[in-house]
């Protein structure tokens, strides 16, 4: 009838079964914005929109609207926002994998990286903005964020 008869020893012998695991998608790097500038905003926006980071920002306004002739007009970003203040991990419970941190000037350098410290790891990237003309601020972040930044 369309099946054919196996032998005793072919019967007897223990069925292998496949198991196949699904990796779980590896998670998407995350990234904080730590004061808000020109550049900082832009370079923000666009690697949210890339979709291959989830980006958070500490910045004193909720939304940003963005005038380009490449990326369109009226182009509004609302940022996830991110509370330094109480140090809570990033909500998908991961590092962060780089810090965006412009600060405004000199005197805020210790204040805004004793903040940030706590959410730190050792392999965070920081990148600094400069574009304010604060020169010496590179030197001054890694002294206050510590040795291993």
């Amino acid at each position: 009838m369309g099946f054919s008869k196996m032998s005793k020893r072919a019967s007897s012998a223990p069925q292998k079964s496949t198991i196949t695991q699904t990796k779980a998608p590896a998670p998407v790097p995350a990234v904080l914005t730590m004061g808000i500038s020109p550049a900082a905003a832009v370079a923000t926006w666009r690697l949210a929109e890339s979709k291959l980071f989830e980006c958070y920002t500490y910045w004193p306004v909720q939304e940003v609207v963005f005038q380009s002739e490449v990326f369109g007009k009226n182009q509004a970003f609302t940022a996830n926002h991110f509370n330094l203040n109480d140090a809570s991990p990033l909500p998908s419970g991961q590092p962060l994998a780089a810090v965006i941190l412009v600060v405004p000037s000199i005197k805020d350098v210790a204040r805004m990286c004793k903040k940030l410290k706590p959410v730190l790891s050792n392999s965070t990237l920081v990148l600094v903005d400069i574009c304010g003309g604060l020169a010496p601020l590179q030197r001054l972040v890694r002294t206050n964020l510590g040795s291993s930044f």
